[in-house]
């Protein structure tokens, strides 16, 4: 649950920071990590990320559990540089 929960935070963050720019509104989540938000490398990881979060929310009963503790161990940075690529656009 709260690996869905970062993946949407993330979401909402980029949403916020698309809708203070002059970018055009992403038609999708996953376009928010391809807009001008954070680094490319980043974005990509995010997508994936959020494709987890879709199969976890819509298909629960088939969640391979293995894969959940995967992404727990070693996606965890993920996280953080997204959170360190925000931080950046606003430490000017």
């Amino acid at each position: 649950m709260n690996l869905t929960r970062v993946v949407q935070l993330c979401v909402d963050i980029g949403s916020h920071i698309i809708s203070e720019s002059d970018a055009a509104a992403p038609s999708n989540m996953g376009e928010v990590f391809d807009a001008d938000v954070i680094e490319s490398e980043v974005g990509e990881s995010m997508r994936k990320a959020l494709g987890f979060r879709n199969i976890a929310i819509h298909n629960y009963e088939k969640i391979n559990w293995d894969i959940v503790h995967a992404i727990c161990v070693r996606s965890v940075e993920n996280f953080r540089l997204f959170a360190g690529s925000v931080a950046s656009r606003f430490q000017n």
